[in-house]
Parts: C-alpha cells; structure tokens; sequence
C-alpha cells in the first residue's frame, strides 16, 4: 500500500513539473489537482459465511437493507486532457464506506465537457471505474464504480472548479466481527460487502 502511494505522489509531481502549454488559447495537456466530497449512504449490505473461532461450525450472516451514513472522501487525481472535450484522470485517496472500514479508492475517470471553449464555464458528465484496498490489519481488494456530472468554473486559463454530483458504488470485503472477536482472514469463505451513496464534491483541477 506504501509503494502505491508513494508511485501516486510521484506522478502527480512529474505531471506538475511538465506542465505543458499549446499557445494562448488551448488547454495544457496535463491536469492534477485535489477533490473533496460529501457521501450520503442509503444503502449498506454485508453477506458473511466463516468458520467459527473455534472451528467446530460454520456462521452464515447476511443482512440487507437501506440506511443512512455519513462518509467523506479526498482524493488525488492527475489527467490527461485529450482535445477540448474529453479528461481522462486518475483520482487516488481516502474514503468512508458506511459503517465498514475505510477504503483507499484507485480509479480512472472519464470526462466529457460540453463546448470547445476550455476558458468558458460549462457543463460536464462522468463515469468512473476502478479497485483499492480497506484499510484494516489484513487488507483486502475493492471494486469502485461512480457516475455523474457537474459544472465548471473556469477561474483562470489553467484552474478550473467543478461542482460535482454523482451515485457511487462499492464491492469490498469488510472485517468480520462475531460476538465481539474479528474473525481471521484463513476463517473467511465468504465476507462481501455493498455499499450504495451519493456523491456530492468540489474539485480544484490546475
């Protein structure tokens, strides 16, 4: 997880160290920048089948249902702009995941603005896909999937602010905790959970 994250440092100073520039009144090639976000969760589920502590049975729990928690994420994210209307990015950070652990999220995101004029303030939608880790003893791999759009205000030829809402999703596999003692990784057969939320951010992107 260190080396990820010391891989995803690095690429975001070399993208700032190459700030490319095409004349007066084209976008740079290269984007990085920094996002906060608001998540609302309305649904949370957990399908759990593990060994017993003591190893004598197996333990089946499965809960599902809507809920409401609160989460926040900040991430990382450097881009490449190709032509005027389409971003591809990669956005790394910390997120909440209801009320399981916390989660790493490593995704590429897809961006397609309305209108050729990057100076202009305009309208844009999203999909983004992706994997990560839960952040516990023994971390695990998630999927990440979100999809939305917003509005960007251009506030100089370079820095832009997007006001973003989105549905976001995630697969993960949580901690296991059974009448008070966390359940081994080796004990695990099973232990899935889903996470269902809005998304509602700021994004400053130079």
């Amino acid at each position: 997880m260190r080396r990820i994250l010391v891989t995803y440092i690095l690429m975001i100073l070399t993208a700032a160290s190459g700030h490319a520039r095409i004349g007066e009144d084209s976008a740079q090639s290269v984007t990085y920048g920094i996002e906060w976000g608001y998540m609302p969760s309305f649904f949370s589920s957990h399908d759990y089948y593990f060994f017993d502590p003591d190893g004598y049975f197996r333990v089946y729990e499965s809960e599902y249902g809507v809920g409401y928690f609160t989460n926040a994420e900040v991430n990382l994210h450097v881009g490449w702009n190709i032509g005027s209307r389409w971003n591809l990015s990669l956005h790394s950070g910390y997120a909440g995941a209801a009320d399981f652990s916390p989660v790493i999220p490593i995704t590429l995101r897809a961006t397609r603005f309305w209108g050729d004029n990057h100076l202009a303030d305009r309208w844009f939608a999203f999909g983004e896909l992706g994997s990560g880790l839960v952040i516990k003893e023994k971390p695990q791999e998630i999927a990440a999937c979100r999809f939305g759009g917003g509005y960007r205000l251009s506030l100089s030829k370079d820095t832009k602010m997007d006001f973003i809402a989105a549905l976001r999703a995630l697969y993960m596999h949580p901690e296991v905790i059974h009448y008070g003692k966390t359940i081994d990784k080796e004990l695990l057969i099973r232990n899935d959970g889903y996470v269902g939320s809005l998304y509602f951010g700021i994004s400053l992107t130079f």
